[in-house]
């Protein structure tokens, strides 16, 4: 539960920043079909951001460094209180009456979204389309605007004997080709999910003004401006709308007409540019998401700690009378813990503590050790690869020095040195 409340704050917070980038830089933009992509991928992005976990970027880097990678342990603490976004998922886990309304609102959204297509599904389902090119046109008898769902295209009985019915159907069949409703049914998904966020519904009205700015520019090239333009104004239905339906009569006739007489140049290379920089934008928010918090006190004793030797690989073929000395990743017969990787793991489960200061301070994430096995069996050049502070890798550095001696490697038949790295994930819960 507390995953999906941390998901859904990191997206809520993107779906802001995406918004508030679009009001600033593009809603002014006369290029709908820019707009109408950068809102469908604002949805998109901040879903997919959402689920970055919190060390996404710190784990993929950590593990660049030399040695054998071993399995992750995880220490877990009584508590789990870590960002901004952990300690309101707490208290929402902690306050079931707010999860449950917030469940209890998602699934009345959820069950309005299904009415909506189960209410096209039987309109569909009673009447007989008739084929008219690429659409299906359905004689509706309700007192709507006409619209359409995909190739279904609604118009009220006797409409096809006025004048403006081919201007009608050239805006409508333009909404069929560009797939506008698979646009809307995504919008109305997400606010299902962010039924609680402004800038779904802000997002959600540009993209639908998008969708009609697109369609009204196609549609004059096939109808004369004047002619069509009058058709907006005579048509004035003041019926009922489905929603997640493309309605040719909206409430921003004004802002339409204004659209279609408005001259000014094509310029694509700026509008890709200013969502260059919002994405740019958003991306940095992410890689900041995305490092692990640290106690401010550690960044001395993180700099204090030894500079990581490199470690020289060898194959098979290069090993001479001094590799006693080198360290290796990968030997013929690799060095094994007594009683095998499991027991390894419970050995260091066991004896590791999550340090009070950690749990004070509300840190947790990965330390990343390195240690050698030496032709002994000994555990030696015990580090830090990337910690996390608050004593977790001072904790981590002592359960991993005080492991019994393991079985060395070898390599041609002789014990060699082998460098292994050690994930350890603390985590409050």
């Amino acid at each position: 539960m507390e995953a999906i409340i941390a998901f859904m704050i990191r997206a809520s917070l993107y779906l802001m920043l995406f918004a508030a980038g679009y009001l600033l830089l593009l809603r002014k933009s006369p290029q709908a079909m820019y707009n109408r992509f950068f809102i469908l991928g604002a949805g998109a992005l901040s879903l997919v951001l959402g689920f970055i976990p919190a060390d996404f970027f710190a784990a993929s880097t950590s593990t660049q460094q030399p040695g054998m990678l071993l399995p992750e342990i995880v220490v877990r603490a009584a508590k789990r209180v870590n960002s901004t976004s952990d300690q309101f998922g707490e208290v929402v886990v902690h306050h079931a009456v707010i999860w449950e309304l917030f469940l209890f609102i998602s699934s009345i959204m959820a069950l309005l979204f299904v009415m909506r297509l189960l209410r096209i599904g039987l309109l569909i389902r009673r009447s007989r389309p008739v084929a008219d090119g690429d659409i299906k046109l359905i004689a509706s008898n309700e007192n709507t605007s006409p619209f359409s769902f995909f190739s279904w295209v609604f118009v009220p009985g006797g409409l096809e004997k006025l004048p403006h019915y081919e201007a009608i159907l050239a805006h409508e069949r333009a909404h069929y080709h560009r797939l506008h409703s698979a646009d809307v049914l995504f919008y109305e998904f997400l606010k299902v999910l962010f039924w609680f966020h402004p800038a779904v519904y802000f997002l959600r009205s540009e993209l639908k003004a998008m969708h009609e700015f697109e369609a009204d520019a196609i549609a004059i090239r096939q109808i004369e401006k004047i002619d069509y333009q009058k058709t907006l104004v005579e048509l004035s239905f003041t019926g009922g709308l489905i929603p997640i339906t493309n309605p040719f009569n909206l409430s921003l006739i004004k802002k339409r007409m204004l659209m279609m007489n408005r001259k000014s140049p094509h310029r694509p290379v700026r509008s890709w540019l200013m969502m260059a920089a919002i994405a740019a934008v958003v991306l940095m928010a992410a890689a900041v998401q995305s490092c692990q918090q640290k106690n401010p006190g550690s960044e001395s004793n993180t700099a204090q700690q030894p500079a990581v030797t490199e470690a020289v690989e060898q194959t098979m073929d290069t090993q001479t009378e001094e590799a006693t000395d080198e360290v290796f990743t990968v030997v013929e017969q690799m060095p094994e813990y007594n009683g095998g990787m499991e027991a390894m793991m419970k050995f260091i489960a066991s004896n590791i503590t999550y340090p009070e200061t950690a749990k004070r301070d509300t840190i947790q994430g990965k330390v990343f050790v390195q240690f050698v096995i030496e032709t002994d069996g000994s555990v030696s050049n015990v580090k830090v690869l990337r910690g996390i502070g608050g004593g977790c890798d001072e904790e981590a550095i002592r359960v991993v020095e005080s492991m019994p001696k393991w079985t060395p490697g070898r390599q041609r038949g002789k014990a060699v040195r082998v460098s292994f790295n050690l994930p350890i994930r603390f985590a409050l819960q």
